[in-house]
């Protein structure tokens, strides 16, 4: 793990790993909590190109414009992850309520905004697309073989 991250380990719990087959919401088995990656040199391709929001804000030229530790996800139970146009965030299955808690809950509603698409993995087996400041329950497909879900329509 870079040691930028801190003892944040989140991501190897909350995120899917195709090529381990490692399913979202459970630990990955080289993952030493609090530590890092056991495996950090020889890492699957996935987890060596994955940076979450609160570690990409770290490396901004002003300090202003990184995000706080408190936003760090093992701080706020929430992974965020993202480009220009799409973002999602990940719960820890005991904190599933914590993307909608401020100041998570306002970035969220800022990035859909911005026009991003912002998709919520609650950690408890729902999904939430953030349109227009409202959080709308979705249905989403089953990951593919490389960890990619589709959206499928909007809960009744």
């Amino acid at each position: 793990m870079a040691g930028a991250c801190g003892s944040c380990t989140l991501c190897c719990k909350l995120l899917g790993i195709p090529e381990l087959n490692k399913p979202q919401g459970s630990w990955c088995h080289h993952c030493k909590i609090g530590h890092g990656c056991e495996k950090y040199e020889s890492r699957p391709h996935s987890c060596e190109i994955f940076e979450c929001m609160w570690l990409t804000s770290q490396s901004k030229e002003k300090v202003g414009d990184r995000m706080p530790l408190s936003l760090r996800p093992d701080k706020s139970k929430v992974v965020i992850s993202g480009d220009s146009e799409t973002v999602s965030a990940h719960c820890d299955r005991g904190q599933s309520t914590a993307w909608q808690s401020d100041p998570i809950g306002a970035i969220l509603n800022a990035l859909a905004m911005e026009g991003r698409k912002v998709v919520v993995n609650n950690g408890a087996g729902k999904y939430f697309l953030i349109e227009n400041g409202k959080a709308r329950e979705v249905m989403m497909s089953q990951p593919d073989v490389n960890g990619v879900q589709c959206f499928q329509g909007y809960k009744a």
